[in-house]
């Protein structure tokens, strides 16, 4: 669940009941547009509902389909892992390359 802060200032149109109903849609059919949600949630308007599902709650559109934009520890040591080695065969076949041809000269 996403925790506000208490500020001062005018109150926020997004509030917890919202965000929860816009979470169960989503959960329930991920397949939802912005303007489908837009009718279950009549209260706020497009511009709003956009802003509270891609940076309050955090999904993104990936194939049509709303996706949690959130990677666990695991999926980052994988995405490191990958990178590591890649640049690690990207350097060796510079450096191979290098040794075979010698530093371009014009």
């Amino acid at each position: 669940m996403v925790t506000k802060k208490h500020r001062t200032g005018r109150p926020s149109v997004i509030s917890d009941a919202r965000l929860r109903r816009t979470e169960e849609a989503i959960q329930a059919n991920r397949r939802l547009t912005m303007r489908e949600m837009h009718k279950i949630i009549l209260e706020v308007s497009m511009t709003t509902l956009h802003e509270c599902v891609t940076v309050t709650l955090g999904y993104h559109k990936l194939c049509t389909r709303w996706v949690p934009k959130m990677l666990t520890e695991e999926h980052k040591k994988k995405r490191m892992g990958f990178t590591l080695n890649y640049m690690q065969k990207q350097v060796m076949s510079f450096l191979i390359t290098l040794l075979q041809h010698g530093p371009c000269t014009k």
